[in-house]
């Protein structure tokens, strides 16, 4: 059996699935309404990427966990434009 055979098993029999729970969410998306509305929305690219990334750390597709590696102040300047 060739590598790409055995790479295409591996897989189709590896696990998709999402491991965070829902008072995780709900705590985490009261936390950053908490703080959105204390800043008076100043904070709210902060908020949004830690609550995108909890969902995205959380998330496990074909066996690899994702991995969430963005900013706040990525999420407000497009980082490549600026090297």
């Amino acid at each position: 059996m060739n590598d790409l055979t055995k790479q295409q098993e591996e897989l189709q029999s590896a696990e998709s699935y999402f491991d965070g729970g829902l008072f995780q969410l709900i705590g985490w998306s009261i936390l950053g309404l908490v703080v959105t509305l204390v800043t008076l929305g100043i904070a709210y690219p902060w908020s949004y990427t830690m609550i995108y990334g909890w969902r995205i750390n959380h998330t496990v597709i074909n066996g690899r966990r994702l991995k969430f590696s963005g900013s706040a102040v990525g999420f407000l300047v497009n980082v490549d434009q600026m090297v």
